[in-house]
């Protein structure tokens, strides 16, 4: 299966052209185990009764912030993890892996939940749309090829990925029916304000990316909020930390660490995930 969006990696090919492998591609390995841990309880009034599960592809499991760990890439620097330092909740089990699909999610990671889950949160939908394709074709291929492959990208959006993450919601809200859900959207790559190329990608080709961006986050937005989750919107805190921006919170196109290309960095999941993520959880 080829790459999805929140899971790229590049390598350099033969003939001197790099091309994007997929890491977030095929739904998350069932080898991968969801990583649980029951935390000591501090006292804190809002989460000592809490047991959260942390659901997602790469941008919820941390790839991008330099301490990923295993096949799915999962990182303590991801928001999961702080949030359940920060609070220290009766349970925490961080079941993010690098290559989830809608579909995947519910195929492997349901085991997760029970009836005693109480907060959940979902990363997803980038890979479902072949986002990552876009970014490959944009940055290897015409301005043609790329804004093709973006329409192509948004058909997705307003077709398989409703059901798919829909089906998703209803299966989570099955396994922990008590649980409040909190599904994240993505930020915009590159900041529209900003003129010429970034990242091997021309302006032009920049602001048809973030069009498709805010299509997908609208998307999972209604979808999740007629599953009765709530949406955590990250992109006004990543508002002047694009790609290209002086002070980023996205990794660009970095040939000396592929793998982080294209996602948050530590600084993006510390102050642009895990607020957003705080705030909707409350």
């Amino acid at each position: 299966m080829r790459a999805r969006i929140t899971g790229i990696r590049l390598a350099t090919a033969s003939a001197g052209l790099f091309t994007l492998v997929a890491t977030l591609a095929a739904a998350a390995p069932a080898s991968a185990a969801p990583a649980s841990a029951a935390l000591p309880g501090t006292g804190s009034p809002a989460a000592t009764g809490v047991r959260y599960v942390a659901l997602g592809d790469s941008y919820a499991a941390g790839l991008g912030t330099g301490r990923e760990r295993g096949n799915c890439d999962r990182s303590p620097a991801a928001y999961g993890p702080q949030w359940a330092r920060a609070h220290q909740p009766a349970s925490f089990t961080f079941a993010a892996c690098s290559g989830a699909t809608a579909r995947g999610i519910r195929t492997h990671r349901m085991s997760a939940l029970s009836p005693a889950t109480t907060l959940v949160s979902l990363t997803v939908g980038g890979n479902d749309v072949g986002f990552s394709d876009v970014i490959q074709t944009c940055i290897i291929g015409s301005t043609h090829d790329c804004l093709q492959a973006i329409r192509g990208a948004e058909h997705a959006m307003t077709t398989s990925l409703p059901r798919g993450l829909g089906r998703l919601l209803a299966a989570i809200r099955q396994h922990a029916p008590a649980a409040k859900i909190v599904v994240t959207g993505y930020p915009l790559l590159f900041d529209p304000a900003r003129p010429g190329s970034c990242a091997e990608i021309s302006h032009r080709e920049q602001i048809q990316i973030n069009r498709g961006a805010n299509l997908l986050d609208n998307t999972i937005r209604s979808v999740a909020g007629r599953h009765g989750a709530a949406f955590a919107d990250v992109r006004a805190a990543f508002r002047g930390h694009a790609i290209c921006d002086r002070a980023a919170w996205l990794h660009g196109l970095d040939f000396f660490s592929l793998n982080d290309s294209f996602h948050p960095t530590i600084a993006g999941q510390t102050r642009g995930y895990l607020p957003a993520f705080t705030a909707a959880a409350r």
